[in-house]
Formats: C-alpha cells, structure tokens, sequence
C-alpha cells in the first residue's frame, strides 16, 4: 500500500522527515489521490533526522549488571561504521537558582570539550515527553568558548527568547544544577537507509541532594526512519532487558532535587485538527495510549499509590478498544498480534485493581461503621495479603521482557505508522478520508448499539446489564478519541451523560468483583475460616448488594437523559 507522508505533524508525534532527491530539492509527498489509485512510487531518499534542529532518539534503560553484554552485542557490529569508541563525557546542566527553566520545559545544558583546543558546546532542548522512549524535540548547539553559559548564541529564535525572557531580562543568574558523568561507548551502525548512532552510557546524575544511578543505551537517528530505532532495539532485546525511559538524564536530576516520585498520569485529552484524516487520528490514539502505558509503569512498580496500576490498565483498555474501533482499518495480523499481548498485559494487572477496590472502597468503607469486628478484619488481613502477592506479581510482568518487547512493539508500530502497511483495499484507503467522516460512521455505529441494548434495560438480566456497561465504556472512549474534531460544547454533555450512566453500572461489576473477591478470600484462610468469617463475607455481600440496588433505582433517569442527549457528531 502506498502511504502518503504529507500529513501535518502532531503534538507529541515525531516531525516529518521530508525526502530530497540528488539535486538536494524536496520531493512532494505521495498525497493520497495517487495512494487510492493505487500508483507506484519509488521510495523515498534517506533524510537528516535533525531537520529545522530536531533530535530524534530512543532512550532506553539497562540493566547495571548488562553494559559489557550490550558492548558486545551482534546489533551493534552488525552494519557498522567504524569502530567503536569509548570515552568520559561530563556534562553539567544549568538553571536559575528557582530552576524556572525547568518549570518552562528547558535545559541548557554544557558539555566538556573533547580535546584541546576545542571549544565547550552549549545545547538548549525542551524537556519533551517521550512515548515508548522515543524523544522527539527541538535542539540548538552552539560553540561557547569562554566555557559559561551564553544564552545569547542561541541559534533557535523561539528557544533563545525564552531562555532569555528567564534568565538576563530578569537579571537572575544561570547556575550549576545538575552533572552527569558518565563512560560512552559509541557506535554508528546501519539499518537499511537509516544511519543511527547508538550510546551506551554508564555513570551517575549527580545534583546536591545526591546521585542517581545511569545506565542508558541512547540509539538516535542520524539520517532516516524513526522505527529503525526500534528495529535495532528489538535485536538487543533478543537477549536482554531494556525497558524505555520516561525522563531524560536531566529530568532525573531535578526530580531528585525537587524530591519528585513518578506519580500517576491520566491520558489527558486528546488533540487532533479539524481537517485531520483517519490516518492521523489514528497516529494520535496511539501515541496517547501508548504513552499513558509507558508512564504508568513506574509508578505501578512502586506500588505506593493504587492510581498507577489503574492508569495503567485503562492504558490498555483505551488502546483495545482503539484497536476494535479501527479495526476495518488495520491490518488483520496487527490487529490480532497487538489485541493478544494488550489482553495478556490487562489480564496480569486485574487481580491487583480488584484488590485495590475491594479494600478501598468496599471492605474499608464498611470498616469505618464497625470498627470492632473481628471477622470483618480477619478479610481485611487476608485481602492486604493478597494485595501484596499482586503487586508482586504486577513487578514481575512489568520487568518480563514480553512487557518491554510489547512497548517496543507499540513504539515500532507508531513510529513507522505500521497500520498503512497493508494491502490497498477500499477499507484501508479511508485511512486518507476526513476524520471527522469517518468518525460520524463510526460513532452513530457504536451509539445505535448502545440505544438497542438500552431500550431493553427494565428487563436485563445481570449478565446483559454488564455487556451493556462494556458497551458504554467503549462508547465513551470512541466519543474521546473524536472529542476534538467536533464541538466540545456539543460533545462534553454527551460525554458526561454516559459517565454517569456507567458509573451506575458499575455499581454491579462491584457485586460481581465483591463477590470473587471474597470467594478467593475464604479459600485462601483454608482451614482458619471458621462460620463468622462465612456471616462477616455475607454480610459484606449483601450491603454491597444493598448500595447497588439502591443506585439503580437512578439507571431508568440516567439512561433516559442520555437518549434524549444530542448526538453531536450529525451534520447540521
């Protein structure tokens, strides 16, 4: 399938590589007339990744025990350019003394010179955000001979501003922040068009308040396509760990000055233009739900705050139901590939977030009321228990290396927008139609078979009033992803008229979860259940069952508000 590279670039989404022919003049793009006819086109030349002063690299972090292993493995001897070289490298990050370019997403960083003579390089980036590990941002590097900070070299019109606007025009002073030391090992190798200069970095970030470890392996773009990246780290992970990294060596820094932990993200909403195609949104979808995936993952690890592993399982929900969503759309063995490891990955997280629940919002709760009992404590203890066997288990799945090669995957499949590569079918070619058209089809699809089940709701039985909420979830993920194509003043009562309703519903996944909850609980006690832990169980049971019945009785209200909610996505 010919694939046009003309699509606007996306916030977040790596910038597009513009091919140039051997006069040095741009190529046009493939647009997707000539792709719907279904015209040959020869492939593009390889070009600069650092285009208009962009970086493009794939931060991935090892194992300490692994660096003489990753030195030596076959991926890097395996095209390369030269022979490897290994050195120190000292660079030291600077910021004012409140840190404000940091809290604008800047650094400015200096690195030694490499001999004599040679002067010291100032480079100026934003902080970016990576997915998967991948970071894509903008980059200015200058010769500054004195060995200080200047922000006045800065080449980038926009960077040297804002550095500026914090730093001279406000007379504070630029300081040393953060260092990071560490030994290189660096390595050009080749990977069909792509030229990919690849470091394995092993040191410390050192700031006042003490080090941090480094162990990276830093594979960045020279010349060509960005999910080359991620072909060479896939042969690497062939025999050993690598997981992404979510912050940048100075990233580590600050957060180590300012006491920072990972904490729990949400997706955020998500953005695409008006104009956008399917083919873009699709790009988006991913990329969100890949990175609210990625980082959640340390914070899961952590297992300190159970909004991590719920970040990260509804991480993996969005990115299913994008995948059922789009699934005309995609080729059928990704599909199918993807939708296997995503069912894997939320299958080994869903033990740990039914606990979290069942302790928090159920057996707590009820605690609170009868402080004195026994039995009902005796469940506590067992559930905490059980809980930390999870959690266990949650480590162990989030440091196999089926879980890094599925984010690699994830990554690979975004950075080369893998979805186009399939055969020229009348599906695959809407991949180049409006969004926005696409979207219509697909939302009054998803709606007309929630208003089928829905107008049989007085008479359902449990089991259809759960399909019905699974309905309404992938309903209101549908409607997010295509929430900023439209009105939002149109889209957003919608959206929170089906919340609520499957908030309702919820309510009775409660009774199902409280239920296997506690039937796992009274196993586990063996031979110490005794009969008040069988009456403290039921009595549970049936207030759980009580508070549920209880909230239904708004289920008829709800679901008659959201029918007469207008559907936002008709055409006027």
């Amino acid at each position: 399938m010919t694939t046009p590279t003309d699509s606007p670039p996306q916030a977040g989404s790596p910038a597009p590589v513009v091919p140039v022919d051997s006069a040095g003049s741009a190529d046009p793009a493939v647009g997707p007339e000539g792709a719907a006819r279904g015209e040959a086109q020869a492939p593009p030349a390889a070009s600069p990744a650092r285009h208009s002063g962009r970086e493009v690299e794939l931060k991935l972090e090892f194992q300490p025990g692994d660096a003489e292993r990753l030195r030596e493995h076959p991926a890097f001897a395996s095209g390369a350019r030269g022979r490897p070289t290994t050195s120190p490298v000292r660079s030291v990050y600077y910021d004012t003394p409140e840190l404000a370019l940091y809290r604008r997403g800047l650094v400015l960083r200096l690195r030694d010179a490499k001999g004599p003579g040679e002067p010291t390089i100032q480079t100026v980036k934003t902080l970016g955000d990576a997915s998967a590990g991948l970071f894509d941002r903008p980059e200015d590097e200058a010769a500054v001979p004195g060995g200080d900070p200047d922000p006045s070299v800065i080449g980038d019109a926009a960077l040297r501003a804002a550095v500026l606007e914090e730093t001279l025009q406000r007379g504070i002073p630029l300081e040393a922040v953060v260092e990071t030391e560490t030994k290189r090992t660096k390595q050009v190798v080749v990977r069909g068009e792509s030229r990919i200069e690849c470091a394995i970095d092993v040191g410390e970030v050192r700031t006042r308040v003490g080090a941090t470890p480094l162990n990276e392996l830093e594979l960045e773009l020279l010349e060509g396509e960005p999910a080359d990246l991620f072909g060479v780290a896939g042969e690497i992970l062939e025999d050993l760990s690598l997981l992404p990294a979510t912050l940048s060596k100075p990233e580590k820094g600050f957060a180590r000055l300012l006491g920072e932990v990972p904490a729990p993200r949400k997706a955020g909403s998500l953005h695409v233009p008006e104009d956008a195609r399917l083919d873009d949104l699709v790009d988006a979808v991913f990329e969100s739900c890949t990175r609210q995936i990625v980082v959640n993952r340390a914070p899961s690890l952590a297992g300190d705050d159970p909004e991590g592993v719920h970040q990260l399982r509804v991480g993996v929900r969005r990115l299913r139901s994008a995948l059922t969503l789009f699934r005309s759309f995609l080729p059928t063995d990704l599909h199918a590939e993807l939708r296997e490891e995503l069912r894997w990955l939320g299958g080994e997280l869903g033990p740990a977030r039914d606990l979290d629940v069942f302790l928090l919002e159920t057996l707590e709760p009820l605690l609170q009321s009868r402080p004195d009992d026994g039995a009902l404590k005796r469940l506590r203890d067992e559930a905490v228990a059980a809980r930390a066997e999870a959690y266990d288990r949650v480590r162990r799945v989030l440091c196999e290396p089926r879980h890094a090669r599925l984010i690699m995957r994830l990554g690979a499949v975004r950075a080369g927008k893998a979805w186009r590569d399939q055969r020229l079918t009348e599906h695959s070619a809407r991949l180049f139609a409006p969004a926005r058209d696409v979207g219509r089809e697909l939302l009054a699809k998803r709606h007309k078979r929630v208003k089928r089940m829905g107008a049989e709701l007085a008479s359902c039985s449990i089991a259809e009033l759960h399909a019905f909420r699974i309905e309404m979830k992938k309903l209101r993920y549908a409607v997010e992803f295509h929430r900023s194509l439209f009105d939002p003043e149109l889209a957003d009562p919608y959206i929170q008229r089906s919340s609520r309703l499957q908030d309702v519903l919820g309510t009775l996944n409660d009774v199902v979860t409280t239920e296997r909850m506690l039937d796992v609980l009274l196993t586990r006690m063996g031979d110490e259940c005794r009969p008040e832990h069988q009456r403290a169980a039921g009595f549970l049971l049936g207030w759980m069952d009580h508070l549920a019945r209880a909230r239904l009785t708004k289920l008829d209200r709800l679901w008659r508000r959201f029918r007469k909610t207008r559907v936002f996505w008709k055409q006027d």
